[in-house]
């Protein structure tokens, strides 16, 4: 006969590879360009590109098997690269609008048949509060453009990539992704709306 009080043995579980939460630090090239509508011409251009760099404090949090809530709190160099017309005298210069930025952005996680592989769909808001609004001409000389553009961005980041987990605690992910601004930052007669495109890589890690 058992005896009443017999003791119970559980498996341990297996830790999982995607934990619950998650630290990370992503980085890379960040090619920000702008829609402009108006000002002297009236009509809307883009920008030739400003390549310049990102980067980015991540966390993580489950909400389901499939979604994950992820703040960011980043670093962002934006702007475009332009010709400058003064005084009959054209330069080749740089709009430098570099900002802080907080988002929000909510990810879609998929398996790739694989537990270590995963890709994954983002979307979310993002905020960004101006730290350089400046116009640098041939490289040289700086010029102050506070006046000219708002000091507050809003907008949407939509993106994809892959995640690739190393252990239970420690990961690899690669970034995709592209800034929609939403508000006209600059004070002008002309509306200037930030763009970009980010490639990033980065590490995930578990505490």
């Amino acid at each position: 006969m058992a005896p009443a009080h017999a003791e119970r043995f559980e498996k341990p579980r297996k830790r999982q590879l995607f934990s619950d939460i998650q630290l990370g630090l992503i980085a890379g090239l960040n090619a920000g360009f702008g829609q402009v509508t108006g000002g002297q011409s009236g009509n809307t251009q883009t920008g030739f590109t400003r390549n310049s760099f990102a980067i980015s404090l991540t966390a993580e949090k489950r909400l389901t098997r499939t979604f994950y809530l992820c703040p960011e709190l980043g670093y962002v160099q934006r702007g475009v690269s332009t010709s400058l017309y003064e005084e009959g005298i054209d330069a080749v210069g740089d709009i430098r609008l570099n900002y802080l930025e907080v988002g929000l952005p909510i990810k879609a996680k998929f398996s790739l048949g694989s537990p270590r592989w995963r890709a994954f769909f983002l979307m979310g808001p993002t905020i960004s509060v101006a730290t350089t609004r400046e116009v640098q001409v041939w490289g040289l000389l700086s010029l102050d453009m506070s006046n000219r553009f708002t000091d507050v961005d809003a907008s949407i980041t939509l993106g994809t990539g892959l995640e690739y987990s190393v252990s239970s605690n420690f990961g690899w992910v690669w970034h995709l992704r592209s800034h929609i601004g939403l508000v006209d930052i600059d004070k002008s007669d002309a509306r200037f709306y930030t763009r970009d495109i980010q490639m990033l890589l980065g590490a995930q890690f578990r505490f």
